[in-house]
């Protein structure tokens, strides 16, 4: 038998024991962490003895009582109940403006290192923003980083040094705006280097990734070469190494991440004056391609945001689509073998619009997936956190959010089990956008608020 709690808040326990002489009996509790309470008052047989205790760390606790009568020995222990406590809470950040959040992870000490954009109070242009946040979700330290022009962070990783690589856009002037941002911190957030990479048009990086030699790769958009989709493999120092285009129009790199193989395989979406669809791209570690596929003929609209290779050297792909009937969007979750064919499709979704921004594996073999519903929860969107199988069959859902508009964009399942989720809400904070951190138990809830 297994609960789910959440550690610093007291629970009550209760129990209750016969004995064969009608004889007054007392009960303790051993709490599994070391601790056992001290025995409680005689009561008469069968009455209900209830106490208290607080779990200071989370884990799982096997908590156990022992009855004794007033003449007699000591019982036995009962049979264990099995308490898992973990970190659940919710937590927004930022000022008065408008302040949004794009990516999360884990870091090595137990907390979160989180990225996105703040905005300082008085001024209209952003600043990249980096947040680190401590297990319970306490700020530890900030960090902005940016120029009189707009700057934002979409992606962030720790790196093996213990500091962190960003990436995103930075404005260096009015004309030149944006610029691919790689932005290279200590563990302590301090800049140890910044590299901008583009031309005189719309450039921008969505996603990074520290590679096996150290250096990074990133993915994203490039109106310089006539709106190709980019990717940008860099040294340990930010320069350039290689870099390669693909597609035409409106093509924009949107996830990456190297393969068993030392190649890569990117998320893209494909957006030309004949189609609209879901892009996969496998190179070599070269940058060369192997092969792509791309996903479509069903839909009229999609819009890939995530791809991570799976147990079985295939890929498991998240996004939206729209179907050709008119339809709102859904949710769409694409598992292929390791040449990109499909080999199952799963959307997830109600009679308004929803979004799918990001998917991870978990350790179970199943899926977790975040995103935003119009169809499901309290307000206009919410945020929408969505637990499968390994067939992509739904486990549980979760929305969370107020009032307002409220967006999941990146999820990581954490090393309690739980999972980490960022993202931007309007419903609540201090300013008129927050950054939005939430953390769950395994079961996407969270004890102070949100779920269903």
């Amino acid at each position: 038998m297994g609960n789910s709690r959440r550690f610093q808040v007291k629970y009550t326990f209760a129990s209750c024991a016969e004995d064969s002489s009608n004889e007054d009996v007392a009960i303790r509790f051993d709490w599994g962490d070391g601790d056992t309470s001290l025995w409680s008052q005689w009561v008469r047989p069968g009455d209900t003895v209830t106490t208290s205790h607080t779990w200071t760390a989370p884990g799982t606790f096997h908590v156990r009582a022992q009855a004794e009568a007033r003449h007699s020995a000591a019982s036995d222990w009962s049979d264990e109940l099995a308490m898992s406590s973990y970190y659940e809470w919710m937590r927004t950040y930022g000022g008065t403006m408008e302040d949004e959040g794009y990516s999360v992870q884990q870091t090595q000490d137990g907390g979160y290192i989180v990225t996105g954009s703040y905005t300082p109070e008085g001024t209209q242009p952003s600043d990249v923003w980096l947040l680190k946040i401590d297990v319970d979700g306490a700020t530890a330290w900030t960090r902005t980083f940016g120029g009189p022009f707009w700057d934002w962070g979409k992606s962030v990783q720790q790196t093996r040094d213990g500091g962190y690589m960003i990436a995103g856009v930075m404005c260096l002037d009015s004309v030149n705006c944006p610029d691919i941002l790689l932005l290279k911190t200590d563990a302590a957030g301090n800049k140890d280097w910044d590299v901008t990479y583009g031309g005189s048009d719309y450039d921008e990086a969505f996603s990074v990734q520290q590679t096996a030699d150290g250096g990074y790769v990133t993915t994203g958009y490039n109106m310089y070469k006539a709106g190709c989709g980019w990717l940008l493999k860099t040294d340990a120092h930010g320069d350039t190494v290689w870099t390669r285009t693909f597609g035409h129009g409106w093509t924009s790199g949107r996830w990456i991440r190297q393969t068993r193989d030392g190649g890569y395989v990117v998320a893209a979406y494909r957006d030309t004056t004949v189609e609209q669809a879901i892009w996969l791209i496998k190179t070599d570690p070269n940058g060369n391609t192997s092969w792509t596929r791309t996903f479509d003929g069903r839909w009229v609209y999609l819009a890939c945001m995530s791809v991570e290779q799976t147990q079985d050297g295939g890929f498991i792909v998240a996004g939206t689509t729209c179907y050709y009937d008119g339809g709102p969007g859904d949710v769409l979750l694409v598992k292929t073998d390791s040449l990109g064919n499909e080999v199952w499709v799963k959307t997830f979704g109600g009679e308004s619009d929803d979004w799918g921004n990001s998917v991870q594996l978990t350790r179970d073999g199943g899926y977790i997936v975040v995103g935003n519903t119009s169809s499901y929860g309290a307000s206009k969107s919410d945020v929408w956190l969505i637990k499968t199988d390994a067939n992509g069959d739904t486990v549980w859902t979760r929305t969370f959010g107020g009032s307002q508009n409220d967006y999941g964009y990146s999820v990581q399942q954490t090393q309690d089990g739980g999972y980490i989720v960022a993202g931007t809400t309007r419903s609540d904070g201090a300013g008129r956008a927050d950054v939005f951190v939430m953390k769950t138990d395994p079961e996407g809830r969270v004890d102070q608020g949100g779920g269903e």
